[in-house]
């Protein structure tokens, strides 16, 4: 258990101290590292039953999950109906896939309100850091977001999606506003890092083949 000063509720905005920010960061990043075996089961390894969405959305991307250089791209906005219900154990892999993909989100935006007033607002996932982001390994730690990014695109358009909750955080509106924030994170540093202007030209061609609404 943590100290009452270092507590904290999930559902709260990133934290404007930088090392409150660290902290959480740390905790998501190997929280999410825990459960991805059973966010891969959940995509790659589990029959679903079928839904009204998911054949329709499957058939815009590739057997690798890859998204595919098309203009006519599907883009689902809601989960599907279920034809089928899910059996028990389905529905527990996938809320342990749902803790996966809360962490992944959580650990990417940690830093986003570093140096910003405690009662300014966050919304949308939009940055509001004022303060320069000064970190152990700060090309490790945009890589590690830009992984994160990826995973969350393959999610989204892996088998998995349709059967998400409603409540889910991973919509085309989030992932759009977590995409863009991520490539301006990465923008600020490419021109010192030549490994992090390659994960920038991919994040922004995966973005692109989204094909993922503004709002």
């Amino acid at each position: 258990m943590l100290p009452a000063h270092l507590a904290w509720d999930d559902e709260e905005p990133p934290p404007t101290n930088a090392n409150i920010a660290r902290l959480r960061a740390k905790y998501y990043g190997a929280l999410y590292m825990i459960l991805r075996p059973y966010l891969r089961i959940a995509t790659h390894f589990i029959e679903y039953p079928p839904s009204h969405q998911s054949s329709h959305q499957r058939g815009s991307w590739s057997q690798h999950n890859s998204p595919v250089a098309s203009g006519d791209v599907v883009t689902p906005t809601n989960r599907g109906i279920q034809m089928v219900d899910l059996t028990h154990d389905q529905r527990k892999i996938i809320r342990v896939a749902c803790q996966c993909i809360d962490a992944a989100i959580r650990s990417t935006v940690a830093f986003d309100r570093i140096g910003a007033p405690d009662d300014s607002p966050y919304e949308g996932y939009e940055m509001t850091r004022t303060a320069r982001l000064i970190v152990t390994n700060i090309f490790g730690t945009l890589h590690a977001q830009f992984g994160n990014m990826l995973v969350l695109a393959a999610v989204y358009k892996s088998r998995l999606y349709p059967h998400l909750p409603d409540d889910t955080k991973l919509t085309p509106k989030n992932l759009n506003a977590l995409f863009k924030r991520t490539v301006h994170v990465l923008k600020e540093v490419a021109p010192n890092s030549p490994i992090v202007k390659l994960d920038l030209e991919i994040l922004e061609s995966v973005w692109k083949k989204l094909n993922l609404p503004a709002s």
